[in-house]
């Protein structure tokens, strides 16, 4: 039966909605929390992706931007990573045990205006560079406060993507609509830039993938 393939969605964030919308109170994922595993639906989760996104939008993300996200593999993770490419742009991972000179530079090198980071350990790495990261506007972090200014939290994008969505509903699937514009899904083509780590050897290497979605069949509905 081919018919999946044949009528796949047009990209990652349009599965990713129709995923939602088909099975909303379907269990989407479960994760450590307090001793024990919490548990949420593909509601709860499409809700928060469309915050944080519609909050990305707010901080001035527009299609094919860059959004560094610092962290371990955690639910947060996956929700900034979903809402990231909601927002038409484009994730830039960084190991959280990689040094500060190191996140500099990718940071740097990826054109990253956003850095979504895990905790305080992760922002001071960008804060003793800051001198060489120009083009970060903003840096959110997870778990921990922020400065009132450079830093904020994961609560206070969600808040601000709360607010736009309360006057622009569509604001995010307009994002993806417009990069969407650049390229479909069947001329899309992925680069992936590779950075040598603990050699201080800053050379990347690129890799170009082409019709290929990472991860796409945890998000169709089966």
């Amino acid at each position: 039966d081919t018919s999946k393939i044949d009528n796949r969605a047009v990209s990652v964030p349009r599965m990713f909605l129709d995923r939602v919308a088909a099975t909303p109170q379907r269990e989407a994922f479960r994760f450590p929390e307090g001793g024990g595993w919490a548990s949420v639906t593909w509601q709860q989760v499409g809700d928060r992706v469309q915050r944080i996104a519609a909050g990305l939008v707010v901080l001035g993300i527009a299609p094919e931007d860059r959004v560094a996200l610092a962290s371990s593999t955690r639910y947060e993770w996956v929700l900034v990573d979903f809402a990231v490419v909601c927002a038409g742009a484009a994730t830039t991972t960084l190991y959280p045990t990689t040094n500060a000179r190191d996140v500099a530079f990718i940071v740097a090198n990826s054109g990253s205006r956003v850095v979504i980071a895990e905790d305080q350990t992760q922002v001071d790495k960008l804060l003793e560079h800051r001198a060489e990261l120009p083009a970060v506007e903003k840096v959110v972090i997870i778990d921990g406060a922020g400065d009132g200014d450079f830093v904020i939290t994961l609560d206070e994008l969600e808040r601000r993507g709360e607010q736009l969505l309360a006057t622009t509903p569509d604001v995010v699937e307009q994002a993806f609509e417009q990069r969407s514009e650049f390229a479909e899904l069947e001329e899309i083509v992925l680069r992936v830039a590779q950075f040598r780590r603990g050699t201080g050897d800053h050379r990347t290497r690129i890799l170009q993938v082409g019709r290929r979605i990472d991860g796409a069949a945890a998000v169709a509905v089966v």
